[in-house]
């Protein structure tokens, strides 16, 4: 004897297929894990490869690290506290992972805008990476502030027709009142990415720069051995005098 599904189920089951297809695409698995160094196994990631995002609008839960994977971008947010994020890249970024680790005094909401020229009005870098950040928060804030970018030696030199020096690379901001870029310390760690501090957002890239040293020294030190020795050369000369 043949027997009879009842209407109930079926509608129980229809139900249940449409819940799951309208559901968020979000991995909670880490099988892609090594295509991202240096990302924790609590990290929640979404699935966003077939976007190129335009003002798509992001929720990050304080103290988790949300992992967004766009077209081209990869997206590492922390914040220690709940924030919203705007995101936006021009489609002609490639292949970039980026990390932002945000200490916060209150809840925001971060724009950020990828691109591969600065805004209209800021001078263009020589030696960039191709790729320029805009980050505005919505807020006057108190911050401190990790960035990271992920480096891959070999495909950076394919995509740029260049040797890069590692060496060299260092995270930069434009600083409006001076209307030119500034230079942040900046170093590779041990997953690959370059990392630096800073205290405030605005809009930044990564660029080559030669060091302005000598020996080795820091320009601040260099400065300081100048002076010492400039102090020493008019004492001579004033003893000298003397006698």
């Amino acid at each position: 004897m043949k027997r009879q599904t009842h209407p109930l189920m079926m509608v129980g089951l229809y139900f249940l297929v449409l819940c799951t297809l309208s559901l968020p695409v979000v991995n909670f698995a880490v099988a892609q894990d090594s295509e991202i160094p240096g990302i924790p196994d609590d990290a929640i990631q979404y699935d966003r490869m077939g976007m190129t995002p335009n003002h798509q609008m992001e929720q990050i839960m304080a103290g988790t690290m949300h992992v967004y994977r766009y077209q081209h971008v990869t997206m590492l947010m922390t914040c220690s506290q709940n924030m919203v994020m705007n995101m936006t890249s021009d489609a002609q970024v490639r292949n970039r992972i980026v990390g932002l680790d945000i200490e916060a005094d209150q809840p925001f909401q971060l724009s950020v805008h990828m691109m591969t020229a600065p805004p209209t009005g800021i001078q263009t870098m020589q030696r960039t990476l191709n790729t320029y950040w805009g980050l505005e928060p919505n807020a006057t804030l108190q911050l401190r502030i990790q960035l990271r970018l992920h480096i891959n030696e070999s495909a950076l030199n394919a995509e740029l027709g260049r040797q890069v020096n590692l060496e060299q690379l260092r995270w930069m901001y434009w600083n409006q009142a001076r209307n030119q870029w500034e230079t942040v310390d900046s170093s590779i760690d041990a997953n690959g990415y370059l990392v630096c501090e800073t205290n405030h957002l605005s809009t930044w890239t990564v660029a080559e720069v030669e060091s302005t040293s000598l020996l080795g020294l820091s320009t601040e030190l260099l400065i300081a051995v100048v002076g010492i020795g400039a102090i020493a050369i008019v004492g001579v000369v004033i003893v000298m005098r003397r006698r």
